[in-house]
């Protein structure tokens, strides 16, 4: 009678993965890396990070995951650190790339000399 008290979670007999772990496209059989993108990078890379590992073997598509998950966080912090200073960029600091991206490139366009 104990075993009618005693209720299980519905999750139970599912399989679940909690670990990080490559995917495996259903039908090309070719390993993937899908990861979500952090919230506040969603603008600039989107929802999802996927890159193929450009193997079908599960042995090699653990050890190319590995690297290609470290890859990510470094495309992550780049586009952090490109957020944070596109955030601090003032008015003034705007005006004065853009005056010498002018510069630079009327320079190359011009063989006697930048506009005035």
């Amino acid at each position: 009678m104990l075993s009618s008290a005693v209720r299980l979670p519905a999750t139970l007999g599912r399989r679940r993965s909690f670990m990080a772990q490559p995917f495996k496209h259903p039908q090309s059989g070719v390993f993937y890396i899908r990861r979500k993108v952090p919230p506040e990078l969603q603008a600039v890379l989107g929802r999802e990070y996927k890159k193929t590992l450009k193997t079908r073997e599960p042995g090699e598509a653990k050890l190319r995951f590995a690297m290609a998950w470290a890859e990510a966080e470094r495309v992550f912090q780049q586009a952090r650190a490109g957020v944070q200073r596109a955030q601090s960029l003032g008015y003034r600091d705007a005006q004065l790339l853009a005056q010498q991206w002018a510069q630079s490139v009327s320079a190359e366009m011009d063989p006697h000399g930048p506009l005035r």
